[in-house]
């Protein structure tokens, strides 16, 4: 059947395989005997494959495994480590590398990138440039339309350079000069053939000859050199303007011209000027330009300002000249005849109340939640301001301790009402220090654990009255209780003060004098 051809087809390709491939061959093979009759026949095939699938323990391949492949240069990258190459190679996307050989990728064969077009191979006319590509990974490259891993096309570098050819020489020019030696000259073009893409003839264009006339030479004049620079016109340099000048002369008298024959005179100028150059530019005070239109007022209501300004640059000042005297800025009062809103604000906090039942029932020294609240008010709000963000009351739940006693015993936190017997515990807000329990008894002064301890001294109120010589001021100490082991993480407020004893008495309030008050 075609199970059994599909197994022996199986067991004919054993040899050189890995322990990875054998194994997934075992479970091909296993599938196939599944699906397959059950006879005999198949079944001991089946066994047969089990005896040569057999996987030994082999000595795996030891490689340097890397994290990545470069498709650019074919390198491995970020080298991990060396490990067994089956083990490197699951993750495709690794690389490895055997005893120093070349990098090889764990990934299917794949081409890399074209590289960038080589040069043309000729300098001129029609040539040929290539570029090329790699294939890196397992196995071999998809090639579907047979490209391989070059690539060829034409390429022009423009037309090759050829020199040209001289023509026949033309006929000799007149002699240069009138009288006495001169030359004549004759000249030859470059047109037969002519040259193309840069070329050009080997030889001189030009071919000269001395030549004679029979005549005396007159002597023109010549100009001796020039003489020194006179003085500048000015000492500084008007800016705009061109800057003052300064000559020189110079005389024809080197040679004079000839009489006979008779020569002719100098020509050109016998005076020279320049502009001085290295003087400085003359001095410019500056001076006020117009002043600009008003600004807009700073205001949309009630009285603002205008501001004018004007600036130094009619003209400005340069070269070290006078700036401008006065100032540059001017203001003036201006009113927009509209009341200004006044955003309201929010007054302080006041006090908590005390907390307070909201069921009618005892919640003094008692493991009941009561409810507290403290109120503000928003001021000032006047001509459509905005109105105070937030709310003008805030509630909270609150524990009333209220000149309650506390005591501490096995570990446990109780709470007990003045006079009467002990009540429930606050354990479920003390998880770390207390469990619920009702024990009896009554706590008496010595069972008190809640200590207490004198604040610092308040800041120094100030002075009452604001007037006359018998203003002082005061400040105060207060005998606090010690709450610091009950966390604010497991309560939820404590309101009003339990039955506590500072250490020892002290002054409560301290009063001084004022000095240096106004008199009433």
């Amino acid at each position: 059947t075609m199970h059994r051809k599909n197994i022996i087809r199986l067991l004919n390709q054993q040899e050189q395989l890995t322990k990875k491939v054998k194994v997934i061959r075992l479970w091909n093979i296993r599938k196939l005997f599944l699906h397959s009759e059950p006879t005999k026949k198949t079944t001991m095939l089946f066994m047969i494959a089990l005896l040569l699938l057999h996987i030994q323990p082999t000595v795996p391949q030891m490689v340097q495994c890397y994290s990545s492949f470069s498709l650019k240069d074919g390198t491995c990258v970020d080298i991990l480590g060396q490990v067994p190459l089956d083990d490197c190679c699951m993750n495709p996307k690794y690389s490895y590398q055997e005893n120093g050989k070349v990098c090889k990728s764990c990934r299917y064969a794949e081409w890399t990138e074209w590289s960038q077009w080589g040069a043309c191979s000729v300098t001129c006319s029609e040539g040929v440039r290539q570029r090329h590509r790699g294939c890196y990974g397992i196995g071999k490259c998809q090639d579907p339309y047979k490209i391989g891993d070059l690539q060829t096309e034409p390429c022009t570098e423009g037309c090759c350079q050829e020199n040209g050819g001289w023509s026949e020489w033309g006929a000799w020019s007149p002699c240069s000069v009138t009288c006495e030696n001169g030359v004549k000259k004759r000249t030859r073009t470059c047109t037969e053939p002519p040259p193309k893409c840069g070329g050009f003839c080997l030889g001189n264009s030009e071919e000269t000859e001395d030549c004679n006339i029979a005549i005396v030479c007159p002597t023109h004049g010549g100009w001796s050199p020039w003489g020194n620079w006179g003085p500048c016109a000015g000492t500084c340099h008007p800016e705009g303007f061109l800057a003052p000048e300064q000559q020189r002369q110079r005389t024809c008298t080197n040679p004079p011209p000839s009489t006979v024959p008779r020569g002719n005179d100098c020509s050109g100028a016998r005076f020279d000027s320049k502009h001085c150059k290295g003087i400085p530019f003359c001095p410019v005070d500056g001076n006020w330009g117009a002043w600009s239109m008003a600004s807009d007022c700073s205001v949309t209501c009630g009285v603002g300002r205008q501001r004018q300004q004007r600036k130094c640059d009619n003209p400005q000042p340069k070269h070290s000249g006078r700036p401008c005297q006065g100032v540059d800025t001017r203001i003036h009062l201006c009113t927009i005849p509209v009341h200004c809103p006044a955003d309201g604000h929010w007054s302080e906090w006041s006090e908590w109340t005390l907390c307070k039942s909201v069921n009618q029932r005892e919640i003094v020294c008692r493991n009941r939640m009561g409810r507290r609240k403290r109120e503000r008010d928003c001021l000032g709000r006047e001509y459509e301001g905005n109105f105070c963000l937030g709310e003008p009351v805030e509630f909270g739940t609150c524990y009333n301790i209220m000149n309650c006693k506390l005591e501490k015993k096995k570990h446990r936190l109780e709470i007990y009402s003045l006079g009467k017997p002990k009540t429930r515990c606050l354990s479920y807000y003390f998880k770390h220090f207390a469990t619920l329990s009702i024990p009896n008894g009554i706590a008496g002064p010595s069972e008190q654990i809640v200590g207490a301890f004198w604040s610092e001294w308040s800041k120094w109120s100030y002075c009452k009255p604001n007037c006359g010589e018998n203003s002082t001021q005061t400040r105060q100490k207060k005998c606090i209780p010690d709450l610091s082991k009950y966390s604010n993480k497991n309560i939820e407020f404590f309101s009003g003060t339990p039955n506590i004893n500072c250490p020892q008495p002290e002054d409560t309030e301290q009063t001084r004098s004022c000095f240096n008050v106004p008199k009433c």
